[in-house]
């Protein structure tokens, strides 16, 4: 019996090349009969070239055409070109990506050519760890080889196609044996003849060809190709061509793109093996794809810099159609064809002798971008790549490789960020921060683009809270490299021709930081279901109370991803204002930098940059103006700012270069006339034009583009031909004088443009439902314009494609990105990226790399003061927000840092306003902590953490955390900065965030002193709070008053009862407790003992022992807190002032605490009168220790008396009592003390 041959449907598995001029290898399937017919392809949306249904099993898990090619890997047929017009643009696209990388720099491709023959001619080892060495004895490779043919012909011989049952009954003929068969013998018996001889390996050449065929042939089963396939898999993880340069490996790749294999359901539709199930035959067609899958990337990891860049494509290729486009393959075969992908990209960016292979898969990669091409569902795989391709693309990039990120790739990632998948959204902005790390010098306007159009857009108008996050989250990540801040504001914000980038960043971060609009009740009702029913107190207590207060304003993982943004701002400004001798010098009055430096290059263009942020500032406001008010009023606003001289020429410079014109009222103001009628407009019409260059472009329609992108050309036909008459003088001269013109006057050039203008009215006008103008009308309309003769036909026709293909428009801003209702729309902001990129005016980037980032820490000067400034006011606002309304300790001391840092900062400028904003916020939260202790001691209380209360809520009880540890050990630590969260127990720090505070509050004021202003008032709220708290030092919290013959303190007067009651009542009802039954108050300190002497000596412990009166002796724990907070901060220095301490700051220290007195009359307040006392009291001792300098310090005191009896009306009750008394008694004392000083003797007595 012959041998039975099964003729039937073959799976064919072929990455060949489709057209050679074009350099194009496709990965290919399909099924056909013996004679190999054609399956045709089916166009589909997802650009994935698919096969009939009738198509069984893996067809489409694997490369739909196939392409014949001959059986020698070496003959491979590339000049097909059949079907390339039907392919997909990640397809067809390989021509063009191929075609671009030949015409990469001459010095690139020669390096990497001559590179390629040295080590083929030398026969230099491949690269690659995989093949680096022979893993085994070189006696030991042909047992291993054996061994593999022993695993072929064990498959093949379970089938009766290859080797018949009839040779165990007869001799059967030598060419009745299937020729794979024979060679795998013939290979065996030449290995063991080898052994006998040789004692080393064999090369490949020997035993190659069997297994390539194996893979190769049409009528080999689908396991016979895995054995094969899995053969040369171990050699070479075995290491068998690490030796043997890159013949073999060109050898394997090229069986690779063609490899075949029959289909294993034919079987079963034949019934010649009925007990496989299509299960299984299938589960065996995909091992194979599996391998070849994964022998595809080894193979261009062991030797990519020895293979063929078309090779290379061709084996992505592969990999690419089972990953992207076949319909039919599983998510395994999909998921390992990406892993190939991966590699194969990997290991071609990480070499930059392949810039051929780079440029084409950069091309392709970014065709696969194309959202008018592909689906969302292949986009997440091919942004994976992109990502890939950028983090590990090695050496200097070339031009071609430069042009493809800016263009093509720019253009598809600013479309697919309109997305709401978040999946494409986050990998989106993770390409373009590694496109930023690539290419950043290369990216000035793009990545403004990127963070206007994509990052601030989202944050500022997107409702989707997941899509926020995504945004913030890669914000943040821009924000922590090092130095880009910095680079963002210098080449953003001090360049006139771009936004305020850096400004903006910080204010989009701020408004995020700040928690949003929750209404506090129902959030606490949810808190509260989750929160135990018998947390302090029961369901419906202080358990109820504590969640509102902590859910009023819930700071949310937004708040917290844009607080972590602005602190790292912060955190890199900070980081450079190290005092040193050679530092800034400070001018705390004119708060200004001054600069010792001898690199007069650097200074002046520190200079410059200052200059041009002056003048974008100068013109912003200008242009405000303009697009707002009146002709004179932004005239003159121009002169004022020293923009505009008034001339027709600045004008002109001015609505040039700009920035935000509106572009309507500037078409609008230059096409004014008639010139007699408007004699200046037509001046400014003349020299604004004369600012474009006409020069670097020979296409009319480009310099048309040029001259319409400044302006929104106007409706009327009168001004139309006004600003046509001068584009077409200009260009004319311009052209001219290069000797590029091919009009013979400007009349033509007239003519041309009013044409044109006409033309593209007439092809985009959508209210237009007439004929469009065809190109013969355009054309025939244009005859003889040229002084009698026409103009070339084909300038004409290419006018009109390119005014057909894009419309002339005004040149779009890139805040329009960001605000506009277009910004939604992917088409749009694919539209505008030609007009972005087109923008030429603006200043040569300059970026600081990574490294050079690391490697240098310069000293601030005046750019970060300028950035401060910026970003000083969104950063209090959403740190002192976060600080007040976050329960994560984590987070409160995130906040502390910040504050710390931004005091830091403004002490190192010189910024006191801004110092003192800080110190005022950090006393403020401090004294409320107080107000708490003293509430929750009147409640009975005497430790624990208060919680702010609800002032609406009907039940005043107090609220307390008595569980949460105290932070002692960040109350001693002077640095916050330098702690380590993961080393530092944070426990206690939201609950005692108040204590916090208040001791780096009081701690900023001791070292700061001389810089304490505007934050006098809150200071003295402390001083007074403590002294209700009994925290001071013994005798600084005592109001002097006379006493009698023996000593003793005078009773207290009616008027100091009351308001002594008022207090009293105040602290009563925070704590919950009102009434007669509470008892005596501990707050009834005796408020006058002995006075301290000229020299500020406390009272003697015998007066003070005297003068008690009743009061408790033993303390509250927290308020020996706030005594041990006061002492450690030494406040009784902050507080007495003797004669050593300088004129000036005694003199502002006694105006601060005057100044804390406020208003008067009190508007209600029930601390006003004894805090507004205790404050009087404390500039009355600085006042009498300064006895000698009081005629500098006494007109205080009385320009402050004069003020609050201006205010009395002495024909009705007065308002403010107590505090009336207390002045009239500290003019008394002041006469006993002061009368031997003349200049004060005399404005007592003339008083």
């Amino acid at each position: 019996m012959g041998l039975l041959r099964l003729r039937s449907r073959h799976c064919t598995v072929r990455a060949t090349a489709q057209n050679r001029h074009k350099g194009v290898f496709e990965s290919a399937l399909s099924c056909h009969p013996t004679h190999s017919t054609m399956i045709p392809k089916a166009e589909t949306k997802d650009s994935a070239l698919e096969t009939k249904d009738a198509v069984p099993n893996l067809i489409n898990a694997l490369p739909v055409e196939s392409l014949e090619a001959s059986k020698n890997p070496d003959d491979q047929n590339l000049s097909d070109s059949s079907g390339s017009e039907d392919l997909p643009e990640s397809e067809s696209s390989n021509g063009n990506a191929l075609k671009q990388a030949e015409t990469m720099d001459d010095d690139s491709a020669a390096t990497e050519k001559a590179r390629g023959r040295s080590a083929k001619a030398d026969g230099m080892p491949v690269r690659g760890a995989l093949s680096g060495s022979l893993l085994i004895q070189p006696a030991n490779v042909c047992k291993v080889i054996k061994g593999e043919i022993h695993n072929v012909l064990n498959v093949m011989r379970t089938d009766a196609r290859y080797v018949s049952p009839l040779r165990f009954m007869e001799e059967l003929p030598s060419d009745e044996h299937h020729p794979l068969l024979t060679q795998l013998r013939d290979l065996h018996r030449a290995l063991s003849e080898w052994e006998l001889t040789n004692g080393k390996q064999p090369e490949a050449k020997l035993y190659l060809p069997p297994f390539c065929a194996a893979i190769q042939g049409r009528d080999i089963s689908a396991s016979v190709t895995g054995a094969a396939l899995h053969a040369i898999h171990k050699f070479l993880l075995y290491g068998f061509l690490s030796s043997e340069g890159a013949g073999p490996y060109m050898n394997i790749a090229k069986t690779l793109l063609n490899c075949t294999f029959e289909e294993s359901g034919s079987m079963a539709d034949d019934g010649l093996n009925g007990t496989s199930s299509g299960a299984s035959q299938s589960h065996d067609d995909e091992q194979v794809v599996l391998k070849l899958l994964d022998l595809s990337a080894l193979v261009v990891r062991c030797a990519s810099l020895e293979l063929d860049p078309e090779i290379i494509v061709g084996l992505l290729d592969t990999c690419l159609h089972v990953s992207h486009r076949a319909k039919r393959a599983s998510s395994l075969l999909k998921s390992a064809a990406s892993d190939a992908l991966g590699h194969i990209v990997l290991e071609v960016f990480s070499q930059p002798d392949l810039m051929k292979a780079r440029v084409a898969i950069l091309t392709k990669l970014a065709s696969l971008l194309n959202p008018q091409k592909n689906a969302e569902s292949y986009v997440v795989n091919s942004l994976t790549l992109v990502n890939i391709a950028l983090e590990t693309m090695n050496g200097d990039l070339s031009t071609s490789e430069i042009n493809i990120l800016q263009n093509d790739l720019c253009k598809y990632l600013l479309a697919w960020s309109t997305t709401h998948d978040l999946v494409i959204l986050s990998l989106t902005m993770r390409v373009i921060f590694n496109l930023f790390q690539t290419i950043r010098n290369h990216l000035k306007i793009p990545l403004e683009v990127f963070l206007t159009s994509v990052h601030l857009r989202i944050l500022e108008h997107s409702s989707s809270h997941e899509e926020r996050e995504v945004a913030l989250e890669s914000l943040l990540e821009f924000c922590q490299e090092p130095a880009l801040i910095k680079d963002l504001y210098l080449n953003y914000d001090c360049d006139v021709n771009c936004t305020n980038l850096y400004a903006t960043i910080c204010t989009t971060l701020g408004n995020s930081a700040a928690p949003g609009s929750y209404t506090g009740k129902r959030v606490a009702l949810e808190m509260d279901k989750v929160l135990s029913p018998t947390m302090n107190g029961g369901k419906g207590g202080i358990a109820q109370k504590a969640a509102f207060a902590a859910a009023e304003v819930p700071v949310n993982s937004l708040n917290s991803l844009a607080l972590e943004g602005l602190l790292t701002i912060i955190e890199s400004i900070a980081r450079r204002c190290k005092s040193t001798p050679g530092g800034p010098k400070l001018d705390s009055k004119s708060e200004s930098v001054s600069y010792d430096t001898d690199d007069e290059g650097d200074h002046l263009a520190e200079d410059d940059l200052q200059e041009r942020k002056r003048e974008k500032a100068a013109l912003s406001k200008v242009a405000k103006m303009f697009n707002k008010g009146t002709t004179q009023e932004w005239l003159q606003a121009g002169k004022d700012l020293e923009v505009l001289d008034g001339s027709p020429e600045s004008v002109a410079r001015f609505l040039y270069k700009a920035p935000g014109l509106d572009k309507d009222r500037l078409g609008a103001y230059l096409g004014k006339g008639p010139a007699d009628a408007y004699p200046f407009e037509h001046k400014v019409r003349h020299a604004f034009v004369k600012h474009f260059d006409f020069t670097k472009e020979t296409s009319f329609a480009k310099n048309l583009r040029i001259f319409l992108h400044k302006f929104r050309m106007p409706g009327e036909a009168q001004m139309i031909d006004r600003f046509m008459e001068l584009f077409s003088k200009e260009l004319f001269l311009q052209q001219s004088g290069i000797g590029a013109n091919i009009f013979k006057n400007s009349d033509a050039v007239f003519v041309l443009a009013f044409s044109t203008i006409m033309l593209n009215t007439d092809l985009h006008n959508p209210r237009y439902k007439g004929r469009r103008m065809t190109c013969e009308q355009f054309i025939k309309n244009n005859r003889g314009i040229n002084e009698g003769a026409d103009l070339p036909s084909d300038l004409l026709t290419e006018l009109y494609t390119q005014i057909k293909e894009s419309e002339l428009q005004v040149q779009r801003e890139i805040g329009d990105l960001m605000t506009h209702a277009d910004a939604q729309d992917a088409e749009n902001f694919r539209s505008a990226w030609s007009d972005l990129l087109a923008r030429k005016d603006v200043a040569e980037a300059a970026f600081t790399t990574s490294e050079e980032a690391r490697k240098t820490m310069f000293q601030a000067g005046v750019h970060e003061k300028d950035m401060f400034i910026v970003i000083a006011r969104p950063a209090l606002k959403a740190i002192s927000s976060a600080f007040i309304r976050s329960w994560d300790d984590g987070c409160v001391l995130q906040a502390l840092q910040g504050l710390e840092q931004i005091s830091r900062i403004s002490t190192y400028f010189g910024l006191d306003r801004i110092l003192n904003d800080v110190i005022s916020f950090l006393l403020t939260q401090g004294r409320d902590f107080i107000t708490g202790c003293i509430s929750l001691e009147y409640a009975g209380i005497e430790s624990g953490a208060p919680i702010s209360q609800n002032p609406e809520d009907d039940e005043t009880m107090s609220i307390v955390d008595t569980e949460s540890p105290i932070p002692t050990s960040l109350l001693k630590v002077r640095d916050f900065g330098a702690i380590n969260p993961r080393k530092v127990d944070l426990g206690g720090t939201a609950a005692y965030r108040g204590l916090l505070s208040l001791n780096m509050g009081l701690r900023i004021v001791r070292m700061l002193f001389p810089r304490v202003s505007t934050a006098w008032p809150r200071l003295v709220g402390v001083f007074a709070s403590l002294r209700d708290a009994r925290a001071l030092p013994p005798g600084l919290a005592d109001l002097d008053d006379f006493a009698d013959s023996d000593g003793n303190v005078l009773p207290l007067s009616k008027f100091a009862q009351e308001s002594q009651k008022k207090l009293d009542d105040y602290y009563k009802g925070s704590s919950g407790k009102t009434g007669e039954d509470q008892a005596q108050s501990w707050f009834r300190l005796p408020l006058f003992r002995g006075e301290v002497d000229e020299q500020g000596n406390k009272p003697t412990p015998e007066l003070m022992k005297q003068t008690q009166n009743g009061t408790r002796s033993d303390n509250s724990a927290n308020a020996n807190l706030l005594r041990d907070i006061a002492q450690r901060n030494e406040i009784e220095k902050l507080m007495v002032f003797g004669p050593s301490v300088k004129l000036p700051l005694v003199k502002q220290s006694i105006a601060g605490m005057l100044d804390s007195i406020g208003k008067f009359p009190p508007l209600g307040s029930p601390t006003y009168e004894q805090h507004s006392a205790f404050a009087l009291e404390l500039a009355v001792r600085a006042l009498f220790a300064n006895r000698e300098r009081a005629a500098d310090l006494f007109p205080l005191f009385f320009a402050k008396f004069d003020a609050v009896a201006a205010k009395i009306n002495m024909q009705s009750e007065v308002k403010g009592p107590f505090l009336v008394e207390r002045i009239a008694i500290t003019i008394l004392r002041s006469v006993i003390h002061l009368y031997s000083v003349a200049a004060v003797s005399f404005s007592l007595t003339s008083g």
